[in-house]
């Protein structure tokens, strides 16, 4: 059995980008330092921020990221959607009704890596 235990997404600037999934998570950064920031979120699963001229081996440019979030309900993924777009969010995807059968958005952070919000499976 496999069992996810962090997500990394590549970040020109950890700082800015531990701040705004401090505010969008509403967690507080277990650890930050100039080249990577850790949030803990549920079951023991982490986020890490890592600074992109960093990485080893070296990544390219290309979003290679996806961060996967669900809501509870439809109205709570609406309300979601109308406050991040009211920040300014990149929205890239609309509200809508997937083929899997959840209604999910998705939005990018500054580093044009992708946030989709789903509700559960119907």
């Amino acid at each position: 059995m496999t069992t996810l235990t962090q997500v990394i997404l590549y970040v020109s600037d950890p700082a800015r980008s531990s701040s705004f999934y401090a505010e969008i998570l509403g967690l507080t950064p277990k650890s930050l330092s100039p080249n990577f920031a850790i949030f803990e979120l549920a079951q023991g699963v982490q986020l890490g921020l890592l600074l992109r001229s960093t990485v080893e081996p070296a990544a390219d440019k290309g979003i290679s990221s996806e961060l996967c979030l669900i809501v509870d309900s439809k109205e709570a993924l609406e309300a979601l959607h109308k406050q991040w777009a009211g920040r300014g969010m990149r929205i890239i995807l609309p509200p809508q009704l997937m083929y899997f059968g959840a209604v999910n958005f998705m939005a990018e952070d500054a580093d044009g890596n992708r946030i989709r919000v789903s509700t559960p499976d119907k």
